[in-house]
């Protein structure tokens, strides 16, 4: 699993070096601008944390306890109070927090979903009689 965090995070910074360079060519930015005057540092910033975010091998150590008490009704109809402690380990928080890399995914989606706007796509899909939507690019 590091293995394949580290790659991502390689990744992501070819990737944001390709957007810097991409806002170059195309004057969005000046092209004397550094990365972190191009507004791109705080975006790159945050995915690069998200995505060392995981949880480790051998760190199943419990880091929250609570202690709660549950009252139900038995079969007969007595009160029973049960205190039972619920536990949260190092495992699970840091599972909730990879779980927003799912964002990943997501942008990669919309990024190839960019290409239905071209206006050849639209003029084959209108040939075609088809109309495009969602489901066509899924």
């Amino acid at each position: 699993m590091t293995v394949i965090c580290i790659i991502i995070c390689i990744l992501l910074c070819f990737r944001y070096n390709r957007t810097l360079n991409y806002l170059k060519a195309t004057y969005a930015i000046q092209p004397d601008t550094s990365f972190s005057r191009s507004g791109l540092f705080f975006w790159f910033l945050f995915e690069f944390l998200l995505c060392l975010v995981h949880s480790f091998p051998g760190l199943p150590f419990e880091v929250l306890n609570y202690p709660t008490t549950i009252q139900f009704k038995d079969s007969f109809g007595r009160v029973v109070n049960r205190t039972e402690s619920v536990e949260y380990t190092l495992d699970t928080i840091l599972g909730f927090v990879c779980f927003a890399k799912v964002y990943l995914v997501l942008r990669l989606f919309i990024h190839f979903l960019s290409f239905l706007n071209s206006p050849d796509i639209a003029m084959v899909a209108q040939k075609m009689d088809y109309r495009l939507s969602f489901w066509f690019s899924f």
